[in-house]
């Protein structure tokens, strides 16, 4: 048999190519493997399905270090220990340890930050991350130390959970922290958000403010209906001397680093667990099983050194001077949570059966008046640190929505991927919250990308305005000022008209930010837009509205432009709601305006509606303007009409029209509506123009977000 170094073609490894003997070799080895490396300590064997192991390539990053104070250390399974550094990645499965005096602060893609305190270790068992989909998934093991999680981006469906020795803690919205340690009962606090305790003997609900306590895991947690507010005060004191109340500035990533994580932010959830590719989802085949089972033996292998290193660190216990020093820091934390230290020894953490004896009554009400005199301020210190934690939240949360919004439509190949975040974020955020949706759309439009041009903005504003109305007016003025200084007045129009399509009922709201974004000059231009979009029913609140924004001197230019967009119908409605803001000194001018775009067959209406609340002196200067705009064959109406308005008598008012009409002041007026009455128009044709703009965009975007994502 000739050598494999003679051999003109090497063999090939297959199944088909094992003779009986070296199969048998192959599977003794094989099964010899297993039983030495297979079997952890405990005596389980460790199991991967073959599923599983096919999903097993290497994840995707699931965040960064964002701040390190002392020695931390970060070890992936099979891969060796290593010391933590700012901006460096942090993946699923990794086990975070702090030394003595160390405090390790993590960012997850989603902006979440989680507090890992001195001597503390936490395994990141999962986390998937996608704000297209509106999806969050965290799973985090506290095994030793003081911890606090505030939460980053919101979105939708967010499943967040902590799991420690004795419970797993559910939460949402959230600022959840806490302290584990075997020495003392685990205590957790909630001064954000709402959740829940769960162990193997029951579960309490909590809501934003309270805490709980676990002893066992066979235990009910007890929380703090039952448990004085002293205890609450002593574990808030312990967190504020390990990790402090407050994040601080992390080291800015690099735009090569913001992009990585905004594309991994982007893939599927299978893709995020799969290292970007695509969980395999083909028929059977002896080679995929047998990748499978070498995935399976790498795994075990993992598990068994695991295993090992427990072991060790179980030996190294037993060291008099690690013992000693275990001790010393197992002394401290007992008298930082003594109270709680004192409820586990009163029985108040264990459960009860029946009704209290009279001795537990009173031991319970000697440990109540106990814990009033060791903190006396317990319910100052929680109310404190709890508006302490939601302003820390707050201010995380936003700069997360920031980050991920910006980066998502960085990497975004179409305005309708980003359009959907968008969507997604303003409906996982607080009804109302306009500065949260100011941020989402001006980060969305201002990324140098696909989303930075009228189009794009419009059709972003519309999604923001669709998810939630309450929003609208700050979604609009934040397109328009996130676009690049050239571009924002050739879109203000198409941004209007957009948003006040979407969201008719906040049409006043959306042309006050769009002026206030602007300037007061384009008033009429955007309440003409606007009422475009929203319909002519929303016409007297918006003229009202952008007269109020605009001023005084853009009452005649509002009321004019939002008459040519509404029609003659809506005139004297119109210039009377204007009225309410324009002051009687511009009655003259509004009225001469509006009847310049209405018509002579609403002259009269439009007069009466602007004199009836003047005086007969101003009513006159009113008619006159009014007739000498709408022509003689109108005047006579116009003038019985005012007059009756006022209650004035019809020869003495006409009089007085007539010597009106010789001021220079109605002059004025005439010639200037004459002016305004062209612009109104002007107004009206870039208001139907924007609209269609609009509509275009809309469209156009929905044909891209049907294409598959590149």
């Amino acid at each position: 048999m000739p050598s494999f170094a003679n051999s003109r073609k090497p063999q090939r490894f297959s199944l088909g190519t094992l003779s009986k003997g070296r199969c048998g070799f192959f599977f003794r080895v094989f099964f010899s493997f297993v039983m030495v490396f297979g079997f952890s300590f405990d005596g389980s064997l460790a199991t991967l399905t073959v599923s599983q192991a096919m999903a097993a390539d290497e994840p995707v990053h699931i965040g960064r270090v964002f701040h390190i104070t002392g020695d931390a250390q970060g070890k992936r399974s099979g891969e060796d220990i290593k010391p933590l550094q700012a901006n460096d990645e942090i993946h699923t499965g990794e086990e975070i340890v702090t030394k003595a005096g160390a405090v390790a602060i993590l960012k997850f893609r989603d902006g979440t930050t989680f507090t890992v305190g001195p001597d503390g270790k936490v395994v990141l068992n999962e986390f998937v991350f996608n704000p297209t989909n509106s999806e969050t998934k965290n799973t985090i093991k506290v095994e030793k130390g003081a911890f606090r999680l505030t939460s980053g981006f919101k979105t939708k469906n967010s499943d967040v959970s902590l799991r420690t020795r004795t419970a797993t803690i559910g939460v949402r919205g959230t600022v959840a922290e806490g302290f584990v340690d075997e020495k003392v009962p685990e205590f957790i606090n909630l001064p954000k958000g709402v959740g829940h305790v769960q162990t193997a003997g029951g579960q309490v609900e909590l809501t934003e403010g309270h805490f709980a306590a676990s002893q066992a895991a066979t235990n009910a947690p007890v929380d703090s209906s039952v448990l004085p507010a002293a205890i609450a005060a002593q574990g808030i004191g312990l967190l504020r001397a390990e990790i402090g109340d407050e994040l601080p500035k992390g080291t800015p990533l690099t735009p090569e680093q913001m992009k990585t994580d905004a594309l991994a932010n982007r893939m599927t959830a299978d893709q995020q667990l799969t290292g970007g590719k695509e969980v395999a989802k083909k028929g059977f085949s002896l080679s995929t099983l047998f990748r499978s089972f070498l995935r399976w033996l790498v795994v075990l292998l993992r598990g068994w050194i695991a295993s090992l290193n427990g072991w060790l660190e179980h030996l190294a216990g037993n060291f008099s001077l690690i013992r000693e020093a275990r001790a010393a820091a197992g002394e401290e934390v007992s008298q930082a949570l003594s109270l709680l230290v004192k409820a586990a020894g009163v029985g108040i953490l264990e459960p009860t059966k029946g009704a209290l004896t009279p001795q537990q009554t009173q031991a319970l009400q000697e440990f109540k008046l106990e814990a009033q005199r060791v903190v006396p301020d317990a319910d100052a210190v929680l109310r404190s640190h709890q508006d302490k934690q939601n302003s820390e939240n707050r201010k995380n949360t936003l700069e997360s929505t920031k980050d991920v919004v910006q980066g998502s439509a960085s990497v975004a190949t179409n305005s309708q991927e980003v359009a959907n975040i968008v969507k997604n974020a303003v409906e996982a955020s607080p009804k109302g919250d306009s500065e949260m949706a100011s941020v989402i759309v001006r980060e969305a439009v201002s990324a140098k990308g696909t989303t930075n041009n009228a189009d794009a903005a419009s059709v972003i504003t519309q999604a923001a305005a669709k998810a939630d109305p309450g929003v609208a007016g700050a979604a609009a003025g934040a397109a328009v000022s996130g676009l690049p200084a050239q571009a924002q007045a050739a879109a203000t129009g198409q941004i209007a008209a957009a948003a006040a399509k979407a969201a008719p009922e906040a049409a006043a709201s959306v042309a006050t930010a769009m002026i206030q974004a602007v300037g007061t000059k384009a008033a009429g231009e955007i309440a003409a837009a606007v009422t475009q979009g929203a319909g002519p029913a929303s016409a007297a609140n918006v003229a009202e509205a952008a007269t109020k924004a605009g001023g005084p001197d853009s009452a005649a230019s509002v009321a004019a432009s939002v008459t040519q967009v509404a029609g003659a119908a809506s005139a004297a409605k119109i210039a009377e709601a204007v009225m309410a803001s324009a002051g009687a000194e511009n009655a003259v001018k509004v009225a001469a305006a509006v009847a310049q775009v209405a018509g002579p067959g609403a002259a009269a209406q439009v007069a009466v509606a602007i004199a009836q609340k003047l005086d007969a002196g101003a009513a006159a200067k009113v008619a006159a303007a009014v007739s000498q705009v709408a022509g003689s064959a109108a005047a006579d109406a116009i003038v019985k009409a005012v007059a009756g308005s006022v209650g004035a008598g019809a020869e003495a008012f006409k009089q007085s029209v007539s010597q009106a009409a010789k001021s220079p002041e109605i002059a004025q007026a005439v010639k200037e509506s004459q002016v305004v009455g062209e612009q109104a128009r002007a107004s009206g044709d870039k208001a139907r123009d924007a609209d269609a703009k609009s509509d275009k965009a809309a469209t156009q975007a929905a044909e891209e977000g049907k294409q598959p994502p590149r």
